[in-house]
């Protein structure tokens, strides 16, 4: 589960929480869930969970004493309202903090850092609502002040947000500040992951256009949050920017979006107008998760020509021709999914697109789309038959592309129910047209492979003759811009090597009758 939903849900779900190394303040910048896992992989660790230390109490805080300095791991005065960090305890240092040294400290409103004090999260930092397991109590965020000196080397803090020395980098806001409109200095670069989360009173974000990057929920569970400006050069709506808004209404574009990151738009409910523009590639998984601009129908989310998610228990997912593009994992883990149906229209399928590793049903994959990505259905190995309908489908050339064999994973028995289900696998076949390049990469790879007959009129390849067909056929032979023949040879009803105005009419014909 990744740490903002378990941080930020304190407010209304009871859970324990593990402590959790700290990271640099904005550190993190990914648009994906993988971005966001190599960068995380990619920090160095702080402190070092291997190093050896002893344990220190002194003024109701408890340290960590490690070789060379100290860390602050938790406060044991749980009525503070005022804490200051000392700069040095046993002889060391004190360099940073580890997990959520104040979660319990309900009635904590100021904290002022030391001049040693460089290495902490400001998510965990500024946390006072860890909740224990089963408690029913609905702790608010109470920090309203972060203070540090005007010596400070690494930081400064100005109406009563921390900076950066130097100003470029906003490393957070108090969450209890109460701040209605962002009013940032030009020199403001980098907004830092989590830097507004869990503001109470936030109402605006206009971002400036010196801000070149937004890093992950820096505006995650902004309850009074209604409306967001991005700046031109953002590209990229990174992971879970507003997470949890859910007053949320108005986003404004002011630049290129290519991408819309993990969970960047989940749980904002009051969204309801929300247009994907034009320019997006690529959605990440749950990026408008229980969002108002979210449409159902037959088991699939939609928001306009994207599907970006689905129902746990979708049973037979057929999207409709005119789908732009699937969501990364939009089903994902979905063990009711006998059989999944990706139109032609589909230009960006997602990351692990179709997956159900432990599932009692076996699948039918039917896949139209031009374009096959590496990792769009290589996690599908309960599917038993993948059928490629584009004859010169872009596959990406690799063994993993198209997994080779399927899992069936069956029920426990009655007499031992606690047991593990048996699991038995078989071969896929993969479906294709002679010559096609799903018959290429199946011989490529050795793997079994059955030829589809092509259906005369069948023009676009959803195996049936109908009406469309014959539009399709139609705006190719009166070269109708962006015109396009899916399925060519299916469209030579008349079976003599070439298509003009005789096919068209036989088609008609066979439609009529």
């Amino acid at each position: 589960m990744k740490k903002i939903r378990i941080l930020l849900t304190a407010l209304a779900v009871p859970f324990c929480l593990s402590a959790v190394s700290a990271l640099p303040a904005g550190a993190l910048e990914a648009a994906t869930h993988e971005e966001y896992l190599e960068q995380r992989a990619a920090l160095t660790e702080f402190p070092d969970p291997d190093a050896s230390y002893t344990t220190l109490s002194q003024d109701g805080l408890t340290f960590r004493l490690y070789d060379e300095y100290a860390v602050l791991a938790e406060c044991t005065d749980r009525t503070v309202t005022e804490v200051t960090i000392p700069e040095e305890v046993g002889g060391l240092p004190v360099s940073g903090s580890t997990g959520t040294p104040f979660g319990y400290c309900r009635s904590l409103t100021a904290i002022t850092l030391p001049d040693t004090f460089e290495h902490f999260d400001w998510l965990d930092l500024c946390c006072t609502t860890v909740k224990a397991l089963g408690s029913t109590e609905e702790p608010v965020p109470t920090v309203a002040s972060v203070r540090v000196s005007d010596t400070n080397p690494h930081f400064r803090e100005e109406d009563g947000i921390l900076y950066s020395k130097d100003g470029s980098v906003l490393i957070g806001c108090p969450p209890a500040l109460e701040l209605r409109e962002l009013a940032l200095p030009e020199e403001v670069r980098t907004i830092g992951d989590y830097a507004f989360a869990t503001n109470l009173t936030l109402e605006r974000a206009v971002i400036p256009e010196s801000v070149a990057h937004i890093h992950n929920a820096a505006f995650a569970f902004c309850p009074a949050l209604e409306y967001a400006e991005l700046p031109s050069g953002m590209t990229a709506v990174t992971g879970e920017l507003f997470y949890g808004c859910t007053a949320l209404s108005e986003v404004v574009w002011r630049g290129r979006i290519t991408t819309i990151g993990y969970g960047a738009f989940d749980q904002c409910t009051a969204l309801t107008d929300f247009v994907i523009p034009d320019s997006v590639t690529r959605i990440g998984q749950y990026a408008f998760e229980e969002a108002g601009c979210t449409r159902t129908q037959d088991g699939v989310q939609y928001v306009g020509a994207w599907a970006v998610g689905s129902d746990s228990d979708v049973q037979r997912a057929v999207l409709p021709e005119g789908t732009l593009g699937i969501a990364d994992m939009a089903f994902f883990g979905r063990t009711s999914v006998t059989e999944l149906d990706i139109p032609h229209s589909v230009q960006y399928p997602g990351y692990l697109t179709y997956a159900a590793l432990l599932s009692e049903q076996t699948g039918i994959i039917r896949c139209r789309s031009h374009v096959l990505p590496e990792n769009m259905l290589a996690a599908g190995r309960n599917a038993t038959d993948i059928y490629l309908y584009d004859p010169a489908c872009e596959i990406f050339d690799s063994e993993k592309t198209l997994p080779a064999q399927y899992r069936y994973t069956a029920p426990a028995s009655s007499e031992d129910p606690f047991a593990l289900p048996e699991t038995v696998t078989g071969d896929i076949v993969i479906h294709g047209y002679p010559g096609s390049t799903a018959q290429a990469y199946a011989a490529q790879y050795g793997r079994p492979f059955e030829p589809i007959a092509y259906l005369a009129g069948d023009v676009n390849g959803d195996e049936a003759v109908r009406l469309t067909d014959a539009v399709a056929l139609q705006k190719w032979l009166v070269r109708c811009p962006s015109s396009s023949l899916f399925l060519g040879q299916a469209a030579d009803v008349c079976a003599d090597g070439r298509l003009d105005v005789r096919d068209l009419t036989v088609l008609k014909q066979m439609l009529l009758q």
